[in-house]
């Protein structure tokens, strides 16, 4: 029953999100951007456990940090 309940709860946020999103559309840019952020933390994180695990020589640069660059850079390069 309690997953039931937390379930239509969970659907009831999400339908609110999406109409926020849409009434809002920065709020999908600050969504795309705490993601970016949480994607560049998790390489990094495995960056430094490779290097503890000496796995890794010397720290890498960053492969994502590119691809992931914010909207706002992307577009004035």
């Amino acid at each position: 029953m309690q997953v039931i309940a937390i379930q239509k709860k969970m659907d009831a946020l999400q339908i609110e999100a999406n109409k926020l999103c849409q009434t809002n559309p920065d709020l999908l840019d600050v969504e795309a951007e705490q993601l970016r952020q949480e994607l560049l933390d998790i390489e990094f994180t495995t960056y430094t456990e490779l290097m503890r695990l000496g796995r890794l020589t010397e720290k890498l640069p960053s492969l994502l940090e590119d691809i992931l660059k914010p909207q706002q850079e992307k577009s004035i390069i």
